[in-house]
């Protein structure tokens, strides 16, 4: 049996953990609701973040996304802030327990400031800005 890993991702993920990101959402009903955290991984595809729990969004809420890169990490990486259209894919609970399915809002019963990890999926609509010289 073969057990190799098949790699379907068309961009390379970068680990980003120092970066800010803010989601805002496209949903009339959400009113433009913005919402700000820090990134754990990005590529030309997506990104993973980390947000503060309750995390107001549930999957497939349509939304932009910036993420900004530190100055400190600029040398890195060829953009200092990517925006971009996509949706959420999933929300995961405090401590990467998968939150419940079907709710609107995911909480953090405790009140202890856990995190939720969300993934959020680009459309092709992605903006990236760059200094002069790469710097």
């Amino acid at each position: 049996m073969d057990t190799r890993v098949i790699e379907r991702r068309q961009h390379r993920r970068v680990d980003l953990v120092e970066g800010q990101v803010e989601v805002r959402s496209l949903e009339a009903s959400d009113q433009g609701k913005t919402v700000t955290g820090r990134t754990k991984n990005v590529s030309l595809a997506g990104c993973k973040a980390l947000m503060a729990s309750p995390f107001p969004f549930a999957s497939g809420t349509s939304v932009t996304c910036t993420v900004n890169i530190p100055q400190a990490l600029a040398k890195q990486f060829p953009f200092v802030k990517l925006i971009a259209k996509g949706w959420i894919v999933r929300v995961l609970g405090p401590a990467d327990a998968p939150a419940e399915s079907g709710s609107r809002r995911h909480t953090d019963p405790q009140g202890d400031g856990a995190e939720v990890a969300v993934a959020i999926a680009f459309t092709g609509d992605v903006t990236t800005l760059a200094t002069v010289g790469g710097y």
